[in-house]
């Protein structure tokens, strides 16, 4: 079984989303860019999964049959993309008998209900991560159920990202509060600091000891007025990949 494509699509190379050759063997996902299978044709070899090419809000995918130990290859020739597999176990056929092979098919839009759908009717390993949910998947889907639930609750969905962020900004609050207290400390300190900077000029390891005792003595972390936005960063880049998909 393959699927074939006769061009890649306009407006990709774009790096906070995969548009290409994709597909699930065993527990891995594999993602192949249309640039990297012209150089060099993917092959792999499995017994569960799925493989199929995707673009951002389209994909066409086929799941070999559960069970039965397959090859898969990701190749591009002649300005074609194929992705395909062959069934590795060899089957004798006698005169007047027939074989089966069972395969499911999916081309249609990338919608998260009806994706999550198949994968739980068919029993298909992983079948959501065709949704490039990124590096921060544990955060980005969840995220994507909650907008979703807030834009049914208020048929707006402008209204619903306006909602989960202030969602998130309230969740946040105590270590924002925190980062601000640690760094009105630190301004607090600066003219003591730089006091200390002239003093010790000539000296930077008499002038490091001098920093930590004054950061000890008046109870401050210089790094902790950054901890908290440090933190932070994984939630909004969770909802800025969550919109962009």
């Amino acid at each position: 079984a393959q699927i074939t494509r006769g061009s890649k699509p306009e407006g990709m190379q774009i790096y906070i989303l995969h548009e290409g050759f994709l597909g699930v063997f065993g527990e891995e996902l594999v993602e192949e860019d249309y640039d990297d299978i012209e150089k060099e044709k993917f092959t792999i070899n499995s017994s569960k999964g799925w493989l199929g090419i995707t673009d951002k809000y389209w994909l066409t995918a086929i799941v070999p049959e559960k069970g039965k130990e397959f090859k898969a290859e990701f190749v591009a020739k002649k300005e074609k993309y194929r992705a395909n597999y062959i069934i590795k176990e060899a089957k004798i056929l006698n005169p007047g008998n027939s074989i089966t092979n069972e395969i499911n098919t999916f081309v249609a839009a990338k919608e998260v209900a009806v994706i999550d759908g198949y994968a739980e009717q068919l029993g298909i390993e992983k079948f959501d991560l065709a949704i490039d949910w990124g590096w921060f998947y544990f955060f980005t889907k969840p995220l994507f159920f909650i907008i979703d639930y807030f834009f049914k609750l208020t048929g707006n969905f402008g209204l619903a990202i306006v909602i989960i962020t202030a969602l998130v900004r309230l969740i946040f609050f105590p270590l924002a509060n925190y980062s601000f207290k640690s760094m009105a400390k630190m301004k607090i300190l600066q003219p003591e600091m730089v006091r200390l900077k002239e003093l010790h000029k000539n000296d930077k390891v008499k002038l490091q000891q001098e920093m930590m005792a004054l950061y000890k003595r008046e109870k401050v972390n210089p790094i902790s007025g950054c901890l908290p936005v440090v933190i932070q960063i994984p939630f909004f880049f969770a909802i800025y990949k969550m919109l962009y998909v």
